[in-house]
């Protein structure tokens, strides 16, 4: 059966199936940057409610700004506001807490949607967790300063290093 043959309930159904089951984090929020719909992924790893992440008024941060890293709040504020006020994709990478405290790196990104007479109906997007990445990146950078030192000589320049003279 192709998608042009389905009937619009099962088309529907495929794609709730679709949005709750993908790998990652499904949203979609108003013209505002105010969120309207999360997949139960995210719910469930934030440990959060669509109406937790409402609560945060005159800022468009598409919801996250309690769940964010610290460090993260300030880029991903500027972010979403720029796309809002722009209609520019929204994309930014950033740490997301888990209900249990733990953070995790997540690279978000949003598209502004339009009607066919040009009216925006919303923003739609998917944040996918990237921190096996980071750590495997920043282990790799670590690694590659390691090597270096050991190329170019001593490092450090503390009294009492093995490598001073």
């Amino acid at each position: 059966m192709n998608a042009s043959s389905e009937s619009p309930h099962h088309s529907d159904c495929e794609a709730r199936l679709i949005v709750e089951n993908m790998p990652g984090f499904a949203w979609s929020a108003g013209q505002d940057g105010k969120l309207r719909y999360l997949n139960q992924r995210f719910l469930e790893f934030t440990g959060q409610t669509l109406e937790d992440f409402n609560r945060a008024e005159g800022v468009a941060s598409f919801g996250r700004t309690e769940v964010l890293h610290p460090e993260d709040v300030a880029a991903t504020v500027k972010a979403a506001s720029h796309s809002v006020a722009t209609g520019d994709p929204y994309v930014i990478e950033h740490r997301v807490r888990r209900f249990d405290g733990t953070y995790r790196w997540f690279r978000a990104s949003a598209l502004r949607i339009l009607d066919a007479r040009s009216r925006e109906i919303g923003w739609y997007g998917v944040d996918i967790d990237i921190d096996d990445q980071k750590r495997a990146e920043e282990a790799l950078q670590k690694s590659e300063q390691g090597v270096a030192c050991t190329r170019t000589g001593p490092c450090s320049t503390t009294r009492g290093s093995p490598w001073s003279s």
